[in-house]
């Protein structure tokens, strides 16, 4: 490949990478808007359908922008990777030394930051239910506490996607070694 068709390659790459950074912090943004959101809708109405509907949908809202949030986060590190295990490096030895640098000591907290946001988003939809009304028996009782079996496989298969994901990730560095 010539000189400039590799740069205008890397470029894209490199834009490849800020796309899916923003599409990541895209996600982050409407999950807390829209759970916010729905509580504050919850806390209008004095309908206690409504205010339950509100509340059931939360949890989910939460965990499919989660998915999304772990799959643009398996994006970036995944060009991340190729540009660092490039035998010819498009950047400065500075931007490489930070690559390094940034590899060696990686930011762990903030990518689970959003997904306990949706383990306490469930615990307070839960709860919230839970004590308006359904502390009685009978069919809603007994939907209700299917609901939440459904929340806790959810937020599993979630969690799961996201280990599998990182998992991915690794094998992806393993195999440029």
């Amino acid at each position: 490949m010539d000189d400039g068709r590799t740069k205008t390659f890397l470029s894209h790459l490199y834009r490849e990478k800020e796309i899916h950074k923003e599409q990541r912090h895209k996600h982050v943004v409407h999950k807390l808007v829209l759970s916010g959101s729905f509580f504050g809708l919850s806390q209008l109405t004095s309908n206690p359908h409504l205010f339950h509907l509100f509340l059931y949908i939360v949890p989910f809202v939460a965990l499919v922008h989660d998915s999304y949030i772990f799959a643009e986060h398996f994006k970036v590190h995944r060009v991340g990777i190729f540009l660092r295990k490039l035998e010819c490096p498009p950047a400065c030895k500075e931007e490489l030394d930070w690559e390094k640098f940034a590899h060696s000591n990686p930011e762990r907290n903030a990518k689970w930051a959003s997904f306990t946001y949706t383990i306490l988003v469930t615990t307070f939809s839960v709860l919230a239910i839970y004590y308006s009304d359904y502390k009685g028996a009978g069919v809603l009782a007994d939907l209700f506490y299917y609901w939440v079996g459904l929340c806790v496989i959810s937020t599993l298969a979630v969690f799961g996607f996201s280990i599998n994901l990182r998992i991915k990730i690794r094998d992806i560095e393993d195999g440029f070694k």
